[in-house]
């Protein structure tokens, strides 16, 4: 702590902003989402305040023992970290370009830390005072993913937008192909009680499920790369299911991760037992309504899985009951889209927001998936 502590002294301003009413960065609640505050000050220059407030949030990742502690991934501008809870921000000296889209901290050892950087991993081997590059995609795509397992903490999945999975026994170190499909990696989730399930959400709207790690199963002669692997949703689920045929985005529940979320035009579905057996939670947004394809972070929250969070673009909606009831909070000062949510794992009433700005371009709208 010491060392990332003394790292954070000098400051380098790439990227940031001296608008402090720009509404972008990073937004935090101290009342469970109820009202929110802009925290994105970097440093005075002058008389003037240099903030992150233009910056678009990709990616946001506690540590995992002080929460105090979070690391950001830009869109274009790199890595941020605070240790204060947001109070102030400090550009990454090594990180400071290119688009971060995922952050893992070894939740064994938070030493380790890896982000995704445009086509290649990055590890910090000390809380992220220095950087190498342990993978670049010679396929040169990106890295959209990049998660640690909390039980062997040696083993790290990244996947790419080529959709391709990789995994790493060793640190980093070394990369093996686990899965190959046509369509990107949007997510890849793991199990907390049983780190050999593993989930991974794809562009087309597909989640594969593993019980074994994503390992090739033995004697399987055809497509043994992807051997390990089978989809989460049949076609059975499908027909039992109407409008569910295409995933959005998933969670899995912050205190039991047998329990998983899945966002569909039909809106939001809670699958339990691994995602074994499925039912609708009931929103304000009507089954087979389209602003179902624009819910994200669904999210329990820590020691109290009936208090349910989501956010659609710059609204959170929020349940107290598992979902039988719903407040929807409109006061959020942001026209942005909500990309990234975090909630306090110690102090729960305390919640942080990542905005993206989506810009209109040749009349479609640019936003990542």
């Amino acid at each position: 702590m010491k060392q990332l502590a003394l790292f954070l002294l000098p400051v380098l301003l790439l990227g940031a902003s001296c608008n402090q009413r720009v509404d972008g960065g990073v937004f935090r609640s101290l009342d469970s989402g109820e009202n929110w505050e802009q925290v994105n000050f970097v440093k005075m220059n002058g008389k003037t305040a240099v903030t992150i407030s233009d910056l678009n949030i990709l990616a946001m990742t506690f540590h995992p023992t002080d929460p105090n502690i979070i690391y950001i991934g830009t869109a274009g501008q790199g890595l941020y970290i605070t240790l204060t809870g947001g109070e102030s921000w400090i550009q990454s000296q090594q990180v400071n370009t290119g688009t971060i889209n995922a952050i893992a901290v070894d939740p064994v050892d938070p030493n380790n830390v890896y982000v995704a950087q445009d086509t290649k991993v990055l590890k910090s081997s000390d809380q992220g005072v220095s950087w190498e590059t342990v993978y670049s995609d010679v396929q040169g795509a990106s890295i959209t993913t990049v998660v640690v397992d909390n039980y062997e903490h040696n083993r790290v999945y990244a996947g790419t937008s080529a959709g391709t999975l990789l995994k790493s026994v060793d640190y980093g170190v070394n990369w093996d192909l686990r899965m190959q499909k046509g369509d990107g990696i949007k997510r890849i989730f793991i199990a907390k009680h049983d780190t050999r399930i593993i989930y991974v959400l794809n562009t087309d709207g597909y989640v594969y499920k593993t019980d074994n790690g994503g390992e090739p199963i033995p004697d399987e002669t055809a497509d043994t790369i992807n051997s390990g692997w089978t989809l989460l949703l049949d076609k059975d689920f499908k027909q039992q299911f109407p409008g569910a045929d295409k995933v959005d985005d998933m969670a899995l529940d912050s205190n039991d991760s047998t329990i998983v979320f899945i966002v569909t035009r039909r809106g939001i579905m809670r699958g339990t037992d691994n995602g074994t057996t499925w039912s609708d939670i009931v929103t304000l947004i009507g089954a087979d309504d389209k602003q179902n394809d624009d819910i994200r972070n669904v999210w329990t929250t820590p020691g109290n899985s009936n208090e349910i969070f989501f956010t659609l673009n710059n609204v959170v909606h929020k349940s107290v009951d598992a979902g039988v009831t719903w407040k929807v909070i409109e006061n959020f000062p942001s026209v942005r889209k909500i990309y990234r949510y975090l909630i306090d794992p110690q102090t729960p009433n305390v919640m942080y927001a990542g905005m993206f700005k989506v810009e209109e371009q040749s009349g479609l709208l640019k936003q990542p998936k």
